[in-house]
């Protein structure tokens, strides 16, 4: 097989692995990714995945058979396997609906802080994560959705809940990781990219929602790293396009 043709290879295991991890939450086995459909035998994969971990791609939890992905697995995830672009995008009727609804609540509000709150509401509940928005400028961080933490898979050590749960109160701390510069209109973060040991746990999404009065606004959404990024990033790329055409109304 050439380098090139093994280079691809192991980007469908990872690939694979990913998907089924944020699927199922469980440790990935060499005969699941079989049973996914992918042509390689089992031995062949069980050998990929050795790879996979050697380099820091996968990590092994205690004595399962079974791999995980690391950070590092996600960022190549995100970078160069899974299509988010516009026309890629999963939007679902839900996403829709969240739209009408900001739609309407900016016929009914007459303050950009108010419609901020509103759809970090909004985001939070249709991702059961933490929402957020901010204006720049304007210190109060407008967040939804702390108890989600709970649920949260990787968060049921009550220090870490603890510690997390600390950090989201500070709206200094808040602030300051929300204003960095973005690559594009919505950007994710992956664990230590977010800059604080009490995420290194969590990814971050950042969306740019426009200007009003020469003030930016964003929109951020805060989870475990195993998240649906397609659907997150779908979800804040729709919403903040729609906020950045209702500034036109205030």
């Amino acid at each position: 097989m050439c380098p090139r043709e093994a280079k691809y290879r192991k980007e469908d295991v990872l690939a694979e692995i990913v998907e089924a991890y944020l699927e199922l939450g469980v440790p990935i086995a060499s005969q699941l990714i079989v049973e996914r459909g992918l042509s390689c035998s089992s031995a062949t994969i069980r050998n990929i995945m050795a790879e996979l971990t050697e380099e820091g791609f996968l990590a092994q939890p205690h004595t399962s058979a079974g791999r995980i992905p690391t950070e590092k697995a996600y960022r190549y995830y995100l970078d160069y396997i899974v299509e988010v672009g516009p026309e890629r995008r999963k939007v679902d009727k839900d996403v829709r609906r969240a739209e009408k609804e900001i739609e309407k609540s900016a016929e009914q509000v007459n303050k950009i802080d108010e419609l901020l709150k509103i759809t970090a509401d909004i985001i939070s509940e249709l991702a059961h994560q933490t929402g957020m928005g901010v204006v720049w400028g304007n210190k109060d961080i407008y967040m939804h959705g702390r108890n989600y933490i709970v649920d949260y898979q990787e968060f049921q050590d009550i220090k870490k809940i603890k510690d997390l749960l600390t950090v989201l109160e500070s709206e200094d701390v808040i602030y300051e990781i929300f204003w960095r510069n973005l690559r594009d209109r919505v950007d994710v973060f992956i664990g230590e990219e977010i800059g604080l040991p009490e995420t290194r746990d969590c990814s971050l999404i950042i969306s740019y929602c426009g200007e009003i009065n020469d003030r930016e606004t964003r929109l951020g959404l805060l989870g475990p790293m195993r998240m649906d990024y397609e659907r997150n990033i779908s979800l804040m790329e729709e919403i903040s396009r729609e906020l950045e055409e209702l500034w036109n109304r205030f």
